[in-house]
């Protein structure tokens, strides 16, 4: 076969090899997957708002006890996931990254869910919005004079 007699050609590095910046591509590579898996976990909540969107619409615009009980439930998942941040990004805190812009997102996903949910309190007539809905609350007028036939 005679390989010995061919010239030794120059073939260019297989892709993703860098043999001057192994330790720092390898930093930069590591902070790039932090910040990645940081924005997944600030955006995990968001299918839920489109979830909670279609099952208010499917209940429709009457009362009832399915209904009542998922306003519940929307509540109390949408105020524990505004409570909860600290708690979610804890795992993250002593690393070399800024949280803010992901807590940001995380609470502007949470407020969605509660917009949602409240609208759709305000849409069935729950949400005292009109002054009717306060009357209870005005005293009587006095009566100053009074006739007798």
């Amino acid at each position: 076969f005679g390989l010995s007699r061919t010239k030794p050609r120059h073939l260019a590095s297989p892709i993703g090899y860098c043999p001057e910046g192994g330790e720092e591509s390898r930093a930069t590579g590591l902070q790039d997957l932090l910040e990645k898996k940081l924005m997944e976990v600030a955006t995990g909540g968001k299918m839920q708002i489109m979830i909670s969107m279609f099952m208010m619409w499917m209940f429709g615009s009457t009362i009832s006890v399915y209904l009542l009980m998922f306003i519940g439930q929307g509540l109390y998942t949408s105020l524990s996931y505004l409570v909860g941040v600290g708690k979610v990004f804890a795992p993250f805190e002593n690393m070399r990254v800024s949280l803010t812009l992901y807590k940001l997102v995380y609470i502007g996903i949470g407020l969605g869910q509660l917009g949602v949910v409240l609208y759709k309190v305000y849409a069935v007539g729950l949400f005292p919005n009109y002054a009717s809905d306060w009357i209870d609350l005005v005293p009587p007028q006095p009566h100053d004079t009074f006739i007798m036939a």
